[in-house]
């Protein structure tokens, strides 16, 4: 089985494997702050993945949301698209015992 970063690595054609693993680890934390649970694999590393590969894409123009020749204009998508946030907040549910 291929690890995240081999698996970021053949989605984005990204090979710079330093880069990527401070990506992770960042992104890790990240998670792990956003839903207030210790990072688990098993339930996280899809996310983490779709999370890496998004900021990738924004160290390169592919995350670009408008781009203006003329008068040279480029605003970037800041925030996470639709279905990472709700990967997240899915993962952020609580677990009530009965």
């Amino acid at each position: 089985m291929a690890t995240i970063q081999e698996n970021i690595s053949t989605l984005t054609g990204f090979d710079d494997t330093a880069k990527i693993d401070v990506l992770v680890e960042l992104t890790k934390k990240e998670i792990e702050n956003y839903t207030k649970r210790v990072y688990d694999a098993l339930s996280m590393d899809s996310i983490l993945t779709e999370m890496v590969i998004f900021k990738i894409a924004k160290l390169g123009n592919e995350a670009t949301k408008s781009l203006t020749y003329n008068d040279t204009v480029q605003s970037f998508m800041v925030d996470y698209p639709i279905y990472i946030l709700r990967g997240l907040d899915e993962l952020k549910k609580r677990v009530r015992l009965v």
